[in-house]
C-alpha cells in the first residue's frame, strides 16, 4: 500500500475522532447526563447488533471479495441473510415492542425502540457499504464514510440549536441519529448503485453462505466476548449505578476513543507490511523495533493527557467534574489495545486465532469480577479502572500466547514501560492527586520512558541526523 493510499484511508478515523471531540463537549452542553448515557447504550446496542446479525459474514465477505468473480452474488448472499435474522428477531418483538426501550434507556416508549431498530439496520447496512467500497480501494470515499454520519449528527444538532429548539431530550438525539444514519445510507446507496442493483437479479447462492458461515461463525463468539469486554463496563454501570454514572463514563470514553486513531492508523499500515518482512525473515526484529516505538509513544500520550487534565472539565459542564481522572483511566483500552496489536501478530501468522476467544474470555472474566467489585461504590471511576487493568492483562496475554506459538520476542522494556504508566494512571485517578504532584509523577514518567527506551531514542536521534546531512 502506497503513502498516497495510507493517507487516503487515515482520514476517515482522523476526522471521525476530531469531530467526536468537537461533539462531545456540544452534547454534554445540551442534554442531561441521563440522555448521554441513554445515547452510550445506544451506541453498544448498534456494535452488539452489527457483530450478531452480521454472524461473521462481514469479516466472510472480505476474505471472500478477491475470491470470487461474482460480487454481487456475495453481497446479495451476505447482506439479506444479516437482514432477514435482524427482521426475524424484530418479530418476535412486535408482541410488545416497548421492551427495547424500557430495558435499555428506562423509558416505556414504542417510538425510541423503533428508532432503536431503524438505527440497528441502517448500521448493518451501512457496515456493508463500507466493507465493499473499502475491498475496492476507493481510499477517499470510505474515509468519508466512516466520519460523515458524526458529521451529520453534529450539523443536525447544531441546526436545532440555532433554529430555536427548545426541548433537548434523548427523543430528539435518537431522532437526529437515525436521520443522520439514513441520510449517509442514501449517500452511499449512490456510490454503490451497481451493487444494490444486484440485490434483483444476483442469485442468493446457499452453497456460499454454507462456507462463509464456516469461517464467520467463530469470529462471532470472539467479536461477543471482546465487545462486552469493551461495554461490560456502561452495562453494569446501569444495573449496579445511575444513568448519571453511564453519562459520565459515556462522555470519558467518547474522548479516549478520539485515540483509537491510532489502532486504525497503524493496522492500515502495519497488517500489510508485517506478512512481508515475516516471509522475508525480518519479521521478529520489526515487531520488537515497532512495539518499543508504540510503547514509548503511549507513555508520550499518557504524559500529554496528564498535563492537560485541567483544561478537559473546562469544556464541559460543571457536572462533569472530575472527569479528567476518568478520561486519563479510559484513555488505556485504545492504547493497550493498539499495542498488542503489533506484539500479538504470531497468533495470525500461525493463524491461532482460537487463542484469541481464550485471551477474550480471560479478559472479560477479569474485568466482570473488577467492575463487580468496584461499580458499587465508585460508579464510573470504578468502570475506568476496570476497564484500564484488564485491557492492560489483556495485552499481556496476547503478546504471551503469540510468543510461544510464534518467536518470543524481548517484551521486558515494553511490559515494564506499560506497568509504569498504568501504575501512573491509576495514582492519579484513585487519588485525585493534586495538579502538582501530577506534573511531578509526569515528569519522573517521562525520565523512566527515557531510560528504558534510550537504544530506540538514540537510534532515530542518528536516523534524522543522517536524513539531514543527505540534504
Amino acid at each position: 500500500m502506497n503513502i498516497k493510499k495510507i493517507l487516503h484511508f487515515s482520514i476517515g478515523p482522523i476526522g471521525a475522532a476530531v469531530l467526536g471531540i468537537v461533539t462531545i463537549p456540544m452534547l454534554a452542553w445540551l442534554f442531561s447526563i441521563e440522555d448521554i448515557g441513554r445515547f452510550s447504550i445506544l451506541q453498544i446496542i448498534l456494535s452488539f447488533s452489527c457483530i450478531l446479525f452480521t454472524l461473521g459474514l462481514d469479516q466472510a465477505y472480505v476474505r471472500e471479495y478477491h475470491e470470487t468473480d461474482n460480487h454481487g452474488v456475495l453481497f446479495k448472499t451476505t447482506l439479506i441473510t444479516s437482514i432477514a435474522l435482524c427482521l426475524i428477531c424484530v418479530f418476535f418483538l412486535l408482541f410488545n415492542i416497548r421492551l427495547i426501550a424500557q430495558y435499555a434507556y428506562h423509558i416505556s416508549s414504542a417510538l425510541l425502540s423503533w428508532m432503536t431498530i431503524i438505527c440497528v439496520l441502517l448500521t448493518i447496512f451501512l457496515r456493508y457499504i463500507s466493507l465493499t467500497i473499502r475491498m475496492q480501494e476507493r481510499g477517499l470515499l470510505y474515509s468519508i464514510s466512516q466520519f460523515s454520519p458524526k458529521l451529520i449528527l453534529l450539523l443536525a444538532i447544531l441546526y436545532l440549536y440555532f433554529f430555536g429548539q427548545s426541548t433537548f431530550d434523548f427523543k430528539n438525539l435518537i431522532i437526529i441519529q437515525s436521520f443522520s444514519l439514513f441520510f449517509v445510507f442514501l449517500i452511499f446507496v449512490f456510490f454503490t448503485r451497481k451493487e444494490f442493483l444486484q440485490l434483483f437479479y444476483a442469485k442468493f447462492n446457499v452453497s456460499l453462505l454454507k462456507i462463509m458461515l464456516a469461517f464467520g461463525l467463530p469470529l462471532v463468539i470472539s467479536g461477543l466476548v471482546f465487545w462486552l469486554m469493551q461495554s461490560s463496563s456502561r452495562i453494569l454501570l446501569l444495573k449496579f449505578s445511575t444513568l448519571k454514572e453511564v453519562g459520565i463514563f459515556g462522555v470519558a470514553t467518547s474522548v479516549a476513543a478520539g485515540f483509537s486513531v491510532l489502532t486504525s492508523i497503524f493496522n492500515t499500515i502495519w497488517a500489510p507490511s508485517v506478512f512481508k518482512l515475516i516471509k522475508e525473515g525480518k519479521g521478529r526484529n520489526e515487531v520488537e523495533k515497532v512495539s518499543e516505538y508504540i510503547a514509548l509513544l503511549i507513555s508520550i500520550v499518557v504524559i500529554f493527557i496528564s498535563i492537560l487534565m485541567p483544561i478537559i472539565p473546562k469544556f464541559l459542564p460543571n457536572k462533569y467534574l472530575g472527569i479528567e481522572y476518568i478520561v486519563l483511566l479510559c484513555v488505556m483500552q485504545p492504547l493497550f489495545y493498539t499495542l498488542s496489536e503489533a506484539t500479538a501478530v504470531g497468533i495470525l501468522v500461525k493463524r491461532k486465532t482460537k487463542y484469541s476467544v481464550l485471551i477474550s474470555i480471560l479478559g472479560l472474566i477479569v474485568n466482570l469480577i473488577l467492575l463487580v467489585i468496584l461499580v458499587p461504590s465508585y460508579g464510573a471511576l470504578g468502570a475506568a479502572i476496570s476497564i484500564s487493568v484488564s485491557f492492560w492483562l489483556y495485552f499481556i496475554l496476547r503478546t504471551e500466547f503469540s510468543k510461544i506459538v510464534w518467536e518470543s520476542i524481548n517484551s521486558k522494556k515494553i511490559y515494564l514501560s506499560t506497568f509504569l504508566c498504568l501504575s501512573f494512571a491509576l495514582s492519579v485517578g484513585i487519588m485525585h492527586l493534586n495538579y502538582i504532584y501530577t506534573a511531578i509523577g509526569a515528569f519522573l514518567l517521562l525520565i523512566s520512558n527515557v531510560a528504558i527506551f534510550l537504544n530506540i531514542l538514540k537510534m532515530s536521534f542518528t536516523s534524522l541526523i543522517n536524513i539531514w546531512k543527505c540534504r
